[in-house]
């Protein structure tokens, strides 16, 4: 009884040690967040520099506006001064009155020249009746701001494509990591039965050798691969701006726009952001010719200003106001408007030129991802009857090795057949992914903004 009560004691504390233990790992684990491709998207709209430069370029468009309002809204200026003279000034002047008998009488009275001490203040206001290159440039701006948001949203679509890419790359890291997880326990069923046939005399040390040679090359790749993972969710980590251990949630296949080439051709010339903000390019440069033709029109001005001083004026008064008409012609400017109008009609040519480029540059994009669509998914269908295939080979090769019908290079080829069998698929699927979601980007239907 007293050597029984020790080892139910000592078991009872491995039995609770051991819970401990799990829920302490349990509890890790659980410390470890899981980031779905949504949450990376979101977490790359909140926190990746070159995104919020993005949403910076629209904030700037929102102020050139502003600026070019500034040019026809009204405007108005105080002003205050106080003087201070050398010396005042007075000087004398005779005044005749009349008097009751008819006559006139003199008087001298004192006149301020100058004061010693002058104080002034009051308000200039204005505005713009009529500026045809304000307007204009006007706009411009309205239109530069929706040009603005065209290429903001084809930015962030383009960086998030490029993290969907990032996250797909890791999960078929971590099928990489897992495929050669599964070989290194082929490998390991490989050396026990190598083992077992040679302590039963029906195996040569050559096979041992060859076994152990086929494991330790398990475990180079499986570190590899773990390398890999960690590596890829790096650079995943980087674009969404997380810091810290993270796993990702295999997502759900990505479906693929339909339709034939012609078809998505269309489509894509039809919603393409970048197109869209070339057109509004090509737009912008013609009204500009016209912003420099306009400065030949006249412009119409009104300007108000009031004033008070502390000295009256000629005519008795402290306060005096006036409103002014103004009208400005150019005339002639020396040539700076022609050279201009010459300069804005190449900037137009140039910008239709660059639409031009960009209609074939998205003609051929689209044509290009369809095609490289279309082959991987020949291939991934052929990889995964290869796979089938090099699953019953290695199964069919190594029974036969456990009743010594086969040898054990023929267990190493078909270990490696199925091996690489594995690892093609998985790459194919990836190229697949990637292939699907830049297919969809040449189209112009994927946008996660």
């Amino acid at each position: 009884m007293k050597r029984v009560l020790p080892i139910v004691l000592g078991l009872t504390s491995l039995f609770i040690a051991l819970l401990l233990a799990s829920s302490v790992t349990y509890a890790y684990a659980e410390e470890t967040p899981t980031i779905t491709l949504a949450e990376a998207h979101e977490m790359a709209l909140a926190n990746n520099p070159q995104l919020l430069n993005v949403d910076e370029s629209v904030r700037q468009a929102d102020i050139m506006i502003a600026g070019s309002w500034s040019a026809l809204l009204p405007f108005l200026t105080a002003s205050a001064s106080e003087t201070r003279n050398d010396e005042e000034i007075v000087s004398e002047q005779t005044v005749f009155m009349p008097n009751d008998s008819g006559g006139f009488d003199t008087n001298t009275i004192e006149i301020v020249q100058q004061e010693e001490w002058v104080e002034q203040y009051g308000f200039t206001a204005g505005m713009t009746i009529f500026n045809l290159p304000s307007i204009i440039n006007l706009r411009n701006a309205y239109a530069g701001r929706s040009q603005t948001e065209y290429a903001a949203r084809q930015n962030k679509n383009d960086l998030l494509v490029a993290v969907s890419s990032a996250y797909y790359q890791v999960v078929s890291a971590d099928k990489l990591m897992t495929v050669s997880q599964e070989n290194v326990k082929n490998a390991e069923e490989f050396l026990r039965l190598a083992q077992g046939r040679l302590r039963v005399g029906l195996g040569t040390r050559l096979d041992k050798l060859q076994a152990e040679q086929t494991l330790l090359s398990a475990k180079k790749d499986l570190a590899n691969a773990r390398d890999s993972y960690r590596l890829a969710k790096r650079a995943l980590a980087f674009l969404i701006g997380v810091e810290g251990d993270f796993n990702v949630h295999r997502p759900e296949a990505i479906s693929a726009v339909e339709g034939n080439v012609d078809e998505l051709i269309e489509q894509a010339l039809a919603e393409r952001s970048d197109l869209q903000a070339a057109e509004m390019e090509m737009d912008i440069a013609a009204r500009e010719r016209w912003a420099t033709y306009s400065n030949w029109v006249p412009s119409l001005d009104v300007t108000y200003n009031w004033t008070h001083s502390s000295t009256e004026n000629i005519a008795g008064e402290n306060d005096s106001w006036r409103i002014v008409f103004g009208a400005t012609w150019n005339i002639i400017s020396g040539g700076g408007n022609l050279a201009q109008a010459r300069l804005d009609a190449s900037n137009h040519r140039v910008s239709a030129n660059n639409l031009l480029q960009k209609k074939l540059d998205i003609r051929q994009e689209v044509e290009q991802q369809w095609i490289t669509v279309q082959q991987y998914r020949r291939n991934i269908e052929l990889a995964a009857k290869q796979l089938e295939l090099a699953q019953e080979t290695y199964r069919l090769t190594n029974r036969q090795y456990e009743v010594g019908q086969s040898s054990s290079l023929e267990v190493v080829d078909a270990s490696g057949a199925l091996s690489t069998a594995r690892v093609n698929l998985v790459v194919e699927q990836l190229q697949l992914d990637l292939a699907l979601l830049n297919l969809n980007k040449a189209v112009g239907v994927y946008s996660t903004t």
